[in-house]
């Protein structure tokens, strides 16, 4: 009689281990695929304001090179042009801002699949959560690393036993997020550097050179 209420109080301990496992799991996703939602609808207001600098740059580089009849500044920027459509439409076959709706809805599911965990599980039960939580998972996108290495340094808060995997974690994230922001440091001040270098192509004579080197050409 013993034994069996020991096989059983073992049985029940395995349940809860494996439900709370499943918590953990979903905890986890959930704030890993919504911090991925986030990152893609800044990625897709960034590429937004960027097509909004290089149009206004395009535009302008078009008045300047009619106003000074300089073929040189209406080659430039006819080559940005081609540059700035095959850029958009590259971009907008990414489809950040519709991966970010389909990551939300995504969460809602996993949010509601949560809840139904509140409770202690049978083995049939939970099973039917785990088979339904590895559907969900296969239904979106999976987060990258960079998302996970986003949540983790600013919102994990770990034991000390896993201080120095989070040290090494922190690292790893800002050397990927300097990247990251030199890379878009240079997408926007390009405009910028070659707007000065014509100026001073202007004033230093180059311009008129190149001018005489597109037209012999």
């Amino acid at each position: 009689m013993r034994g069996m209420v020991k096989e059983k109080t073992t049985m029940m301990i395995n349940l809860k281990n494996e439900q709370d496992i499943l918590i953990d799991q979903l905890e986890y996703t959930i704030n890993y695929r919504g911090t991925k939602a986030k990152r893609l609808l800044r990625s897709e207001s960034f590429i937004q304001h960027v097509n909004i600098l290089y149009s206004c740059f395009v535009a302008c580089l078009s008045i300047w090179s009619l106003l000074v009849d300089q073929k040189f500044i209406s080659f430039i920027a006819t080559i940005i042009s081609i540059i700035l459509v095959v850029s958009i439409t590259y971009l907008n076959s990414q489809r950040y801002a519709a991966r970010a709706k389909d990551l939300e809805a995504n969460i809602l599911d996993l949010r509601n699949l949560q809840s139904d965990l509140l409770v202690n599980l049978s083995e049939e039960k939970l099973f039917e959560k785990w088979e339904k939580f590895n559907s969900y998972l296969a239904a979106s996108e999976t987060e990258d690393n960079y998302d996970k290495l986003y949540y983790d340094v600013f919102e994990y808060s770990p034991s000390k036993n896993k201080e120095k995997v989070r040290n090494l974690r922190v690292i790893q994230f800002y050397a990927q997020m300097i990247v990251c922001i030199l890379l878009k440091g240079v997408i926007i001040l390009l405009p910028f550097i070659a707007t000065g270098f014509l100026i001073y192509s202007m004033l230093t004579g180059t311009i008129s050179n190149l001018d005489l080197l597109l037209s012999n050409s």
